[in-house]
């Protein structure tokens, strides 16, 4: 399915950020990153407690985990990884970043699997659509996308790819990883806000019936 504008401006809203006509990587791209990316909690997904509360703590795990390898691929900060001045060495430990980079992103990407909540496939949309933009440059270091979205490293293209082609396939204000490092703490913090909400929810009435007419009622009151 292809997420559309009409479905970006009905997530923001029911997420109670400001409804722009705007691509989903708009959002992404925000400049100011204040409020580009709707994060509240998927009320839809709460009466699905505890299966979905399990779900979304593995997805904060990972999020937090892919967001620590973001940014060390960013090249951001005093110390870029991409200083080293053993470039052997430092092609091995870039290695190791972009390994637990594509694992925690297919782990994340995992999470949202057989999902039908608005703001679930958002997400995942997103995911998909940052490698979609940055598809050439990090194809040239040999990280592609299955026809499931999720990455693999193509290990005879990254032997062959040197530091510079590393480099230009994440770092950069704005490239790869400084964005899926901003995708994927939005990411970590919505799976934190539906694992306290849910929570709260079935400890206040105890009855699924409850989070659904709370769930309902939270709706109506958006309109």
């Amino acid at each position: 399915m292809r997420i559309t504008t009409q479905m970006l401006n009905e997530a923001a809203r029911k997420a109670g950020i400001p409804v722009h006509t705007t691509s989903m990587l708009n959002y992404v791209f925000n400049k100011d990153k204040t409020n580009a990316l709707p994060f509240e909690r998927n009320m839809e997904a709460e009466i699905e407690s505890p299966r979905r509360q399990q779900n979304y703590e593995k997805q904060e795990d990972a999020a937090r985990r892919l967001n620590a390898a973001a940014k060390e691929l960013s090249g951001d900060g005093g110390e870029s990884i991409y200083d080293a001045a053993d470039t052997t060495k430092n092609k091995e430990e870039l290695g190791e970043k972009a390994e637990e980079l594509v694992k925690q992103y297919n782990a994340v990407l995992e999470t949202f699997s057989g999902s039908s909540g608005l703001l679930d496939s958002f997400y995942r949309k997103s995911l998909k659509s940052l490698v979609e933009e940055h598809e050439k440059q990090l194809s040239a270091a040999g990280i592609t996308a299955g026809k499931n979205g999720k990455l693999f490293i193509d290990e005879r293209k990254w032997a062959a790819a040197d530091r510079e082609t590393v480099k230009k396939a994440f770092s950069g204000k704005d490239g790869f990883a400084d964005s899926l490092s901003f995708l994927s703490e939005k990411i970590a913090d919505y799976a934190s806000s539906n694992q306290t909400s849910a929570g709260a929810l079935y400890q206040k009435d105890g009855s699924e019936a409850a989070a659904m007419r709370y769930t309902k009622n939270r709706y109506d009151a958006w309109g």
